[in-house]
């Protein structure tokens, strides 16, 4: 049976991720460096990430969304794709 790489992805990023991480770290009073730090990344990782020039990979996506309290991911089923919520 054929695979489709996305059949693997139940969950997708939310379009608006750079955003919901800047003001969840701004709220929490935080630099981009605290951040990192705190995450054990580099500052420039996340600077990308909240210029949205990079998607951030599972692990740092993972980390973004317990150092910060937020979800980034939104669950996509094949049988609603209608959005919104």
């Amino acid at each position: 049976p054929r695979r489709d790489a996305f059949d693997k992805l139940g969950d997708e990023i939310n379009p608006d991720y750079a955003q919901m991480i800047k003001k969840a770290r701004e709220s929490a009073g935080l630099t981009i460096e605290e951040l990192a730090s705190k995450m054990m990344e580099k500052s420039t990782l996340l600077r990308k990430i909240e210029r949205q020039e990079l998607v951030p990979e599972d692990t740092v996506r993972k980390k973004l969304e317990t150092e910060l309290n937020i979800k980034l991911t939104e669950r996509v089923s094949s049988q609603d794709q209608r959005g919104g919520g």
